[in-house]
């Protein structure tokens, strides 16, 4: 949302709309020890912060402009309002967005280590098993060689008294003791005899050696064998193990998931009443206007229609006392008229009756007419 041109600058001061001048003189005087670029330097936008409370300032601590400000206060408090709900909406939505990112990123982090760990627990296990079962070749070819050695000794035994018993018969001596004397081939026979004796003895003794390389061979097998038994059933239930962990992982994860949506939903839902209710706030607020404005020009027309009347009435009664004085004017005018000629006509009478007096008089007594006499006829 895009920053309304009027700032609520009793919010940047941290002041209510009744501060006085001292209020608003304490209350900048102390935003700036806290407020100032040099206090926040690792803040980019704590010099346009700062310049806002300047102009702030500058606006409420003159008295003019103050009252200019305060007559359309309320449409940008209203305004400012809807702006930093709508800011804080928004740093609530990054911060959410931040925070499931930062977990996200764990999350693989970990599963990429869960990963790496199984992977190297695995090629352990390769490496351990190929080891084991070249152990077991080992013992098996061993075993195959020691049993080889005592069939060898067996039938080379086997050949010896053959060829012993053919020496004893006339065979042998036809071809051994054939033209020599009787002593020299019982010698040769005794020597025969004891060499084979001592060939037997060896030959037991050689046997007997095998055949106990042979019983710890087989008992190494069978020990290797078991060990290799116990190696797959350890890896059977590691791969169930896994198995379960994956099922019960990807369960946690759907739930997760459908978590995630519904709290979604919720908050859309959310977001959705607090449209509505500020939709309907602002109807309410345009209808009331509306209404007032219909009220105050339904007054102002009564007004205009009971000044028309007024003056109408007022002009009417003007007129009708302006008549009346100018025919009161006129009555009084006729009547002075009247009084005027009445008076006139009396010293006109007067004057005739005096003239007519004089007339008569000079009748009498003939005289030269009187300076007055004829001034009062001249008027």
């Amino acid at each position: 949302m895009s920053v309304p041109v009027e700032v609520d600058y009793y919010e940047i001061l941290e002041i209510c709309q009744a501060a006085n001048t001292d209020d608003v003189r304490s209350a900048y005087r102390r935003l700036c020890l806290i407020r100032h670029p040099d206090k926040n330097p690792g803040k980019p936008d704590a010099h346009a912060a700062f310049c806002t409370l300047a102009e702030a300032y500058e606006i409420l601590k003159d008295t003019n402009r103050r009252i200019i400000y305060d007559a359309k206060y309320s449409s940008i408090k209203s305004k400012w309002r809807t702006f930093r709900e709508s800011e804080k909406q928004r740093c609530r939505d990054e911060e959410s967005a931040r925070t499931k990112a930062e977990a996200a990123k764990r999350q693989a982090e970990r599963l990429r280590r869960e990963e790496v760990e199984r992977e190297t627990a695995r090629q352990n296990r390769i490496k351990e098993s190929q080891r084991e079962s070249i152990v077991y070749a080992q013992i098996q070819e061993e075993l195959t060689k020691v049993t080889n050695d005592i069939r060898n000794i067996e039938s080379k035994a086997k050949e010896r008294l053959k060829s012993g018993q053919a020496a004893k018969g006339w065979w042998g001596y036809l071809t051994t003791g054939w033209g020599k004397k009787p002593e020299s081939w019982e010698e040769q026979k005794r020597e025969r005899d004891l060499e084979n004796l001592q060939k037997q003895a060896s030959d037991r003794i050689k046997i007997a050696r095998l055949n106990s390389e042979k019983q710890k061979l087989i008992e190494k097998q069978a020990i290797q064998v078991k060990k290799m038994e116990e190696a797959g059933a350890r890896d059977r239930i590691r791969v169930e193990k896994e198995a379960r962990d994956e099922m019960i992982r990807q369960a946690a994860a759907k739930r997760a998931e459908a978590l995630e949506r519904e709290a979604q939903e919720r908050e859309a839902q959310k977001k959705w009443a607090k449209w509505l209710e500020e939709r309907e706030a602002e109807n309410l607020i345009k209808r009331r206007a509306a209404e007032k404005l219909a009220q105050e020009k339904a007054e102002r027309i009564a007004q205009e229609r009971a000044e028309r009347i007024a003056k109408e009435t007022a002009d009417r009664l003007a007129k009708e006392i302006a008549q009346e004085t100018a025919r009161q004017k006129a009555k009084e005018r006729e009547l002075a008229a009247k009084a005027a000629q009445e008076k006139l006509s009396r010293a006109q009478e007067r004057e005739l009756k005096d003239r007519i007096a004089k007339a008569r008089e000079a009748q009498v007594s003939p005289c030269p007419p009187d300076n007055r006499t004829a001034r009062a006829e001249e008027r």
